[in-house]
């Protein structure tokens, strides 16, 4: 990711079925410590979806506000959508290890 608004994003993945995918997208909005937005679409989507992250100070800890959005506008959307809040919740979990691991939130 080329973190600052406009930067490009590209993601390499495997599929369940095995198959190298791509996805690729733009950071739109950018506020250290506060925002992170950006598009994004895997390499056979016909649109893109918007994801907002947004972290949270909480006692104990830090929360972490994902949200991702457009679904309405993909063949299958619903069953993405499920995939992708499955997928978010597996990357918050290796990021809440890693946090933990460095000492805790900041």
């Amino acid at each position: 990711m080329d973190a600052r608004v406009g930067g490009r994003l590209s993601e390499r993945w495997s599929g369940a079925d095995g198959e190298a995918r791509l996805t690729t997208g733009r950071v739109r909005a950018l506020e250290p410590c506060r925002l992170l937005r950006f598009t994004w679409a895997d390499d056979d989507w016909a649109m893109s979806t918007t994801v907002t992250i947004e972290p949270a100070r909480a006692r104990p800890g830090a929360q972490i506000r994902i949200r991702e959005t457009g679904w309405s506008r993909l063949r299958d959307g619903p069953s993405l959508a499920a995939a992708h809040r499955d997928g978010w919740g597996a990357h918050v979990e290796d990021l809440r290890r890693f946090t933990e691991a460095a000492g805790g939130p900041r």
